[in-house]
């Protein structure tokens, strides 16, 4: 019969470390800002898709994500503040003749390859040209 004092009295003490562990302050209220700008491949908008931002980095925050415009404009709300790494989604992307170049374009929608930064304020305008990633990405991977 000694069992329901050292039951009831483990219950008690669990729910009193149960209470402790409650946040006071409450979640973690993490920065973001609206973000707009473009997306083309060698001056053509790519009007298909989404692009898809997830802090990098250090940065702290969720992953997020505008659809493409058919102009080849986009705006995201949330964004995460600092660095964040940007991928394509669902884009229809050129063929461009060069292996080298196809190659590149395809990671850009598999991997966060393309990063910016972020600020406070927001980045007015955020232009990205696909022909610029994508000779990037494969100049590194001819080195």
């Amino acid at each position: 019969m000694m069992r329901q004092p050292v039951l009831g009295t483990s219950l008690a003490l669990l729910a009193l470390l149960a209470a402790g562990c409650a946040e006071e302050l409450g979640p973690e209220v993490m920065p973001t800002a609206e973000v707009r700008g473009t997306v083309a491949f060698r001056g053509a908008p790519v009007g298909t898709g989404f692009l898809e931002f997830a802090p990098v980095d250090g940065t702290v925050g969720l992953v997020t994500s505008a659809r493409l415009k058919p102009d080849g404009t986009f705006h995201a709300r949330k964004v995460p503040l600092g660095t964040v790494g940007i991928r394509l989604v669902g884009a229809r992307l050129p063929e461009t003749g060069r292996p080298d170049l196809n190659r590149a374009l395809f990671l850009l929608t598999q991997a966060h390859l393309i990063h910016r930064r972020i600020d406070p304020a927001g980045t007015g305008r955020l232009n990205i040209d696909l022909g610029v990633e994508a000779a990037r990405i494969a100049g590194q991977s001819a080195r």
